[in-house]
């Protein structure tokens, strides 16, 4: 299971057993291979891997996490 809660102060935390972290793995392996993406989604949202445990105080539970690889960014060309 994946846990995914934010802040509004725009903080995130990702929070995974093994199941978790085994489809996190398969969502980057899919990346891989090309620029595209991968959804997780609560049960809310039709899906089974992301958590709708209730949150830490002040927090709010993510019910959508999309996982988007792109070519590349501004920021990382700037990086090297």
């Amino acid at each position: 299971m994946i846990f995914v809660q934010g802040d509004p102060e725009g903080v995130v935390d990702v929070i995974f057993d093994k199941v978790g972290l085994d489809d996190l793995k398969i969502g980057l392996s899919h990346l891989e291979k090309k620029p595209d993406h991968t959804h997780f989604f609560s049960p809310t949202f039709g899906g089974w891997e992301l958590s709708e445990e209730e949150p830490s105080s002040g927090k709010f539970v993510v019910h959508k996490l999309t996982l988007r690889r792109v070519e590349s960014s501004p920021e990382a060309d700037n990086q090297g």
